[in-house]
């Protein structure tokens, strides 16, 4: 979660109790319940959501919202990822540890939270950052392979948390 409250922890126990009732790695999804942002301009809006609809499309992740920090790991689960082999950095960190989540089957919910934008400090979004961000999910299917559809439904994918 961001350190600067903007991931608010009121959302913890819920993402704990998904975890508890099966999530392997449960998601502090932005946009399960269309977009729940504050303070953010439109142009951060459609960015955001055209990098989540780009990584489903490239991936076949089933998620609303991949590019969340917000998460909670079963400590087993995070276990299973092979830590070593991830190489990305910034945001496209997200999306390798997450694909690795679902090509080892884990279980992948999402929980529904609103995002406030940091009232300090500035974002960390960079030309680079976005490169990586665009060359991240072609290098994880070249190197796995697409998720597919019938993996995702087995893996809980798109699946909510407990409602708030």
């Amino acid at each position: 979660m961001d350190a600067d409250l903007s991931h608010d922890p009121k959302y913890l126990p819920d993402m704990v109790a998904a975890a508890a009732a099966g999530g392997d790695l449960v998601i502090g999804s932005r946009y399960l319940n269309g977009i729940s942002v504050v303070n953010w301009p439109l142009r951060r809006i459609i960015l955001s959501q055209f990098a989540n609809r780009y990584i489903r499309a490239v991936t076949g992740l089933g998620l609303n919202d991949i590019t969340t920090g917000y998460r909670c790991w079963r400590r087993a689960a995070l276990a299973k990822i092979p830590l070593d082999a991830i190489v990305s950095e910034g945001y496209a960190f997200l999306l390798d540890v997450t694909f690795m989540a679902a090509h080892a089957g884990l279980r992948i919910v999402e929980s529904p939270i609103i995002f406030v934008e940091r009232r300090q400090g500035a974002s960390k979004l960079s030309t680079g950052v976005l490169l990586e961000s665009l060359l991240t999910p072609w290098k994880l299917v070249v190197r796995h392979g697409r998720i597919r559809p019938r993996a995702r439904e087995a893996s809980g994918y798109n699946s909510t948390g407990p409602s708030r």
